[in-house]
This record gives structure tokens, C-alpha cells and sequence, in this order.
């Protein structure tokens, strides 16, 4: 498989997995599994980030910045 490919396997499995566990409801639920999945995720989308770095340059330093500032700007515009 090319890089691109794993890249975006790893996407679509971590969003299978936002929506099995469901952590806007783990918040609540259970934040032990919560910090648990947000964990993962956390360091999955930072792995990511890193990966797509010779593709996306520009969007892997966004993924980056809005990971070590908690400040979130759309990483491509929006096609209307």
C-alpha cells in the first residue's frame, strides 16, 4: 500500500471509532474510558498530522498548531 492509503485507513478507522465509542457521551458516562479513547485519538490525529507532512504541508501544520494551542481553523475551504 502507498503512504497516502495508510494515512487515510488510520482516519476512517479512528472515525469508526468515534462512533462506537461515542465520547460526547463517555464524558459523561464513564471519563475513565473517555480520557482513554480521547487519549488515543489525541495521539493518533498528532501521528497523522506528522504523516501527511510531506503531502500536506500546510495541512499538517494546522493539525499541529491546533493541537498544541486548543485553537481549531478549517484546514481546507469550503466548496459551495
Amino acid at each position: 500500500a502507498d503512504a497516502l492509503q495508510v494515512i487515510w485507513e488510520k482516519v476512517a478507522d479512528d472515525n469508526k471509532m468515534i462512533g462506537y465509542e461515542k465520547p460526547w457521551e463517555l464524558v459523561e458516562a464513564n471519563p475513565e474510558r473517555f480520557k482513554f479513547v480521547m487519549t488515543n485519538l489525541l495521539n493518533d490525529i498528532s501521528r497523522i498530522a506528522f504523516a501527511l507532512k510531506p503531502f500536506l504541508p500546510s495541512t499538517s501544520e494546522k493539525i499541529e498548531a491546533a493541537l498544541k494551542t486548543g485553537k481549531v481553523e478549517p484546514l481546507f475551504q469550503r466548496i459551495k
